[in-house]
């Protein structure tokens, strides 16, 4: 006679505080991310040369190959190396996956929008702030708990399974029209001014001084230590 078999566990549904807790931890932790901040950020300058310039455009991809040779960039694609692995497999497809620069930059950009998207309104004005945007307007009291994921869920058409922006309330149609206009651009602009504020823009002059000879170069004790400062100070954070 077969055992009887054992109830299976009820599956713990978790509460409310619990997920707004998950939710504001994700939030957090993605927007103050240095490897995500330096990849968009650098991204957004070298793909806009004409609003940056020349000298911008320098710095950001000085910062993007330091952000792109990081150990928190090898880590992140470690990760996405072991799931192609597994699609490779998967497929019967031969070889070693390799995963370029733009794969990760891709990577953190979707992740930067999906946070964005259940983000509330207040929270990325804060840490916008935090990276030194520097704004003359603020997010209405009223709308700082608004986030684009709980707008959009009030304009569901649930008969014909389609989002209609007709559905919206008056309230939420203006923060969704201050969110795609305004605030969307707050974050990804905040980071690419901070890449910059960072670049070096005597890069370039100081290599080609270098090749006029040793009798050019400082002393050591005269040598700028800010840079190499900065950089230690950027991978204590990723640690």
């Amino acid at each position: 006679m077969a055992g009887k078999e054992k109830p299976k566990e009820k599956e713990e549904v978790p509460t409310p505080e619990k997920l707004e807790k998950e939710r504001a931890t994700n939030v957090k932790e993605t927007l103050e991310w240095i490897l995500l901040q330096k990849s968009i950020g650098s991204n957004l300058v070298k793909s806009n040369q004409g609003q940056w310039g020349e000298f911008g455009v320098m710095g950001a991809s000085s910062a993007y190959n330091d952000a792109m040779n990081s150990e928190d960039a090898q880590k992140e694609r470690k990760k996405l190396q072991e799931q192609k692995d597994v699609e490779y497999k998967k497929y019967g497809v031969f070889g070693e996956a390799f995963i370029p620069n733009s794969e990760l930059s891709l990577k953190l950009a979707k992740q930067l929008g999906e946070v964005m998207y259940i983000a509330k309104f207040g929270e990325i004005e804060k840490y916008s702030k935090n990276l030194g945007a520097k704004l003359d307007f603020r997010v209405p009291e009223e709308m700082k708990n608004y986030s684009m994921a709980e707008i959009m869920k009030t304009a569901i058409d649930k008969e014909k399974g389609i989002i209609d922006l007709n559905k919206l309330s008056e309230a939420n149609r203006e923060a969704y029209s201050f969110y795609e206009k305004i605030l969307s651009k707050v974050y990804e602009r905040a980071c690419a001014v901070d890449v910059i504020k960072g670049a070096d823009y005597f890069a370039d002059i100081n290599a080609q001084a270098k090749q006029f000879g040793e009798k050019y170069a400082l002393p050591k004790e005269e040598a700028p230590k800010s840079k190499e400062g900065e950089k230690k100070k950027w991978k204590d954070c990723l640690n």
